[in-house]
């Protein structure tokens, strides 16, 4: 099921929040830390640093590759399930495309029917610093997620 809403993904009530990430873990460094920078990783590093250490031990523990995904806890946010995050880049600043956006969808919907999520805070994959067109991840998560039995919600990034 898919219900689109406006805001910051770290504000939608959910059980888990997918973070576009790249294969370093990397979400905003010491400066991230203390200005609040554009993007949804950026977000979530400025309301919580330690989320990027974890994220980086991990990334690196896992050898993540593009498409892959790896799960955190959600540190002082609100999310019980914790934060997935969606390899849609090898390293930070890099493009994407919409392959590697299909095989994050795809083992997005396999880890939340694996751990029996209900909803989820999904921001438009791969359409900041990736530059895949909104359009078109917009297609490939109605083609792919509009049937699933769990509740995505698809932010549209406000800060």
């Amino acid at each position: 099921m898919i219900k689109h809403v406006h805001g910051n993904a770290i504000n939608v009530k959910a059980e888990l929040l997918v973070n576009a990430s790249n294969g370093k873990g990397w979400m905003g460094g010491l400066i991230g830390r203390f200005i609040p920078l554009k993007g949804v990783a950026e977000s979530i590093h400025y309301a919580d640093p330690s989320i990027e250490r974890l994220a980086k031990r991990e990334s690196k523990r896992l050898n993540v590759k593009c498409g892959d995904v790896f799960h955190t806890n959600a540190g002082k946010l609100n999310f019980p399930k914790g934060i997935l995050h969606a390899v849609t880049m090898n390293k930070p600043g890099q493009t994407s495309d919409l392959g590697t956006i299909k095989k994050c969808i795809l083992n997005i919907s396999k880890y939340c029917e694996e751990n029996s999520i209900n909803s989820v805070s999904l921001p438009i994959l791969g359409t900041g610093t990736g530059r895949v067109p909104i359009e078109d991840v917009l297609k490939l998560y109605h083609k792919m997620l509009q049937t699933h039995k769990t509740l995505f919600y698809i932010v549209h990034f406000k800060r």
